[in-house]
């Protein structure tokens, strides 16, 4: 039977019944890499040395959990090991990435650093709680600290703009999501963007009967049509808020520079492509187009 290693330091020796506990449950709090090996096969020796030097340099966010296969032979055929030295990365409880063979400590850095936790993980996620909180202040504050310690944090960077847009300071929030890397921008950056879009319009709290009466009164108002739209998308009944927009488009094109199909395609940003009312209100903005 393996010798184990200490369970508690970063690199530990693990079998098939211990794989549940010290291999999926610990990578739901940092990255855990699994190093398939053999006593008989020599590049173990080369690889070793590299993953123990990536590990201290990840500080303790990078673990590693060594299964002899000569000895485990049952897991190694449920993860198809067909040569060694084979390694898997775990992350939230899955598999998300993995290697063969042994590579330049310079290109398993970059693998790693695609799954490994950032060091400034915690306190972004400290920021993200106050910001669910309805705390957008408090939240900026600490993701520029988070920016201070980590400048390269893109998605920290994008919960900030989403910070400054809950509390006024579109211009700013703008900026952040233009400035970043081409390869950072994605579905939660254009969730922010299309925020930033309907909190322009939306009605205070306040104005929001007067506005429902207005559109009620008189359905040209298209300029009342929008903001109410915003509100309901934002914080009310996004059905309606579609439905308005939609409305906006079959009654003048031409308003605002087409306002009501460039909202509607905005909507969609910000509800998500798995949301059940994005289809079929794509489709029906389809049809006014063609």
């Amino acid at each position: 039977m393996t010798s184990d290693r200490r369970l508690d330091s970063a690199i530990f020796d693990t079998n098939a019944a211990r794989f549940g506990t010290f291999v999926i449950e610990r990578s739901r709090a940092v990255a855990v890499a699994v190093d398939f090996w053999a006593p008989w096969c020599g590049p173990r020796g080369t690889l070793a040395p590299i993953l123990e030097e990536l590990v201290s340099g990840y500080g303790g966010r990078l673990q590693v959990a060594k299964v002899n296969t000569d000895e485990e032979p049952a897991i190694a055929a449920q993860f198809g090991i067909r040569s060694i030295p084979d390694v898997r990365i775990f992350r939230d409880g899955r598999q998300v990435d993995g290697f063969v063979g042994v590579q330049p400590a310079t290109r398993l850095k970059q693998l790693f650093d695609k799954h490994v936790p950032r060091a400034s993980e915690g306190l972004r996620e400290r920021a993200k709680a106050r910001l669910n909180a309805g705390d957008a202040a408090g939240a900026a504050v600490l993701l520029r600290n988070v920016l201070a310690e980590d400048p390269q944090n893109d998605a920290a960077r994008i919960d900030l703009s989403a910070a400054l847009a809950r509390n006024g300071n579109y211009a700013e929030a703008e900026e952040i999501l233009e400035a970043l890397p081409a390869n950072a921008a994605g579905k939660r950056a254009d969730e922010v963007r299309a925020r930033i879009h309907f909190l322009r319009s939306a009605a205070a709290a306040s104005e929001v009967d007067e506005l429902r009466r207005q559109v009620a009164a008189d359905g040209a108002d298209l300029e009342a049509m929008h903001r109410l739209a915003a509100h309901e998308l934002l914080i009310g009944d996004a059905a309606l808020g579609l439905e308005l927009l939609l409305a906006i488009m079959r009654r003048d094109r031409r308003f605002q520079g087409d306002l009501g199909r460039r909202s509607l395609l905005q909507a969609f940003q910000l509800l998500g492509e798995s949301d059940e009312r994005v289809g079929p209100y794509r489709r029906k903005m389809t049809a006014l187009l063609y």
